[in-house]
């Protein structure tokens, strides 16, 4: 039943039932994850079974674009300056709203052998603040920059049912969520006068 139905292309979609599922998936690929949202639906005179199972299919690790973490810092000549404190402010996990907190916390642990940890905080949320990263001799004008880095994971969500004829797909939507690591990039090339728009941090203009 479920080949014929993902021949026809008849899996609607979860997020907009009166369209057809749209996405790069097909069904019962990837890692399975967690199931959850379970309903019992009365139909045909029976209590029936409804449920979501979530699937991951991609982990990978990104870099946020550089953000201006600091403010000017005027060094002296002859001796060793650093910033007191970063501006940069915090960046937090962002999730389809399809998963639920218990959900994600449970993709977060399928890094699919990506070898970076998420950060422990319970906010989900990571802020650069190791100030002596940027040490700079000889004087001039200095600012610090910084780069998240992030773990992105994309999958789907099944909804599955058994109205009496076994275990069948009714829909299926993508999902996405992204989480903050641990891992901070620090930019201390960047001269006060550098807008870094084209991602530079030592010095050059753009």
């Amino acid at each position: 039943m479920l080949a014929y139905l993902e021949a026809r292309g008849d899996i609607k979609n979860c997020d907009d039932t009166k369209s057809n599922y749209g996405g790069a998936y097909a069904d019962g690929s990837g890692t399975y994850v967690k199931s959850d949202g379970t309903s019992h639906p009365w139909k045909g005179g029976l209590i029936r079974k409804c449920w979501y199972d979530y699937f991951l299919v991609s982990t990978e690790a990104q870099d946020d674009p550089l953000k201006l973490a600091s403010g000017k810092q005027y060094c002296a000549p002859g001796g060793d300056c650093l910033v007191s404190s970063l501006t940069v402010g915090q960046t937090c996990q962002s999730r389809s709203t399809t998963i639920s907190v218990d959900v994600g916390l449970e993709i977060e642990g399928f890094s699919l052998g990506l070898g970076v940890s998420t950060t422990d905080e319970k906010s989900k949320c990571h802020m650069a603040s190791d100030t002596s990263q940027c040490v700079w001799h000889g004087g001039g004008c200095h600012v610090v920059w910084t780069q998240q880095q992030m773990v992105a994971q994309k999958g789907y969500r099944r909804q599955r049912y058994n109205f009496g004829h076994g275990h069948e797909t009714q829909c299926m939507a993508d999902w996405g969520m992204r989480t903050p690591t641990k891992n901070v990039n620090y930019g201390c090339g960047s001269k006060c006068e550098d807008t870094n728009t084209c991602g530079n941090t030592n010095g050059k203009p753009c």
